[in-house]
């Protein structure tokens, strides 16, 4: 191996580690935001059928 070559993989095994640091923590700010989104979502598929109405009251289901 040349120098050249050491120098690039020791930049590579940083650049790496460094987007593994930053998949693992979006992962974690990214699982507990599709879980906050899903409980909404939840929320409001179960509540909000039920409550639609027309604003006028003309309109019928």
């Amino acid at each position: 191996m040349t120098r050249a070559n050491i120098v690039f993989k020791s930049r590579s095994e940083r650049e790496r580690e460094r987007e593994n640091d930053l998949l693992k923590n979006y992962r974690e700010i990214g699982i507990a935001a599709i879980a906050a989104a899903a409980h909404v979502s939840c929320r409001k598929d179960k509540g909000a059928e039920p409550k639609r109405k027309a604003a006028n009251g003309s309109h019928t289901d």
